[in-house]
């Protein structure tokens, strides 16, 4: 006789019952850790007096840059009324930035950057930290890495 899956033994049901509990209290705590880490994101940047921005252009290419207020920096590049270069390729997109509690700090920062290879700042920016030091070895010295 064919199963009929309407007469699923009751510990079978409490089982799926169960399970599908356990996944929505794991996505309710992920919601208010989620929450938890974007109102101290908040915080941060409430306090903040500088941000250190890269922004990839419509060619590829990164620009790195400082500023006060970023989200209207952004806009200045967007309208074409930020740096040179950014004017020649946009549209630009913010791909990454740091956020600190003074603009001479972010313009340091900024300074830094700008020196870096390529390779380096997309460590940078991918979060791979752990090869910063091995990406800023000289090529003649070590070799391309």
């Amino acid at each position: 006789r064919p199963l009929n899956t309407n007469s699923a033994p009751i510990f079978e049901k409490f089982k799926i019952i169960t399970i599908i509990y356990s996944f929505s209290s794991l996505i309710q705590l992920s919601i208010l850790c989620i929450q938890s880490l974007c109102l101290q994101l908040l915080d941060k940047l409430r306090m903040a007096k500088g941000y250190m921005y890269i922004l990839e252009c419509s060619n590829g290419a990164f620009y790195t840059g400082s500023t006060k207020n970023l989200t209207r920096r952004l806009q200045q590049h967007q309208n074409g009324e930020g740096a040179n270069f950014t004017q020649k390729h946009l549209p630009v997109r913010l791909i990454y930035f740091e956020v600190f509690s003074r603009i001479d700090l972010a313009f340091y920062r900024e300074k830094q950057v700008q020196g870096w290879s390529r390779r380096k700042k997309i460590a940078l920016i991918s979060g791979r930290l752990n090869e910063l030091n091995r990406l800023s070895k000289n090529y003649s010295q070590y070799g391309i890495p």
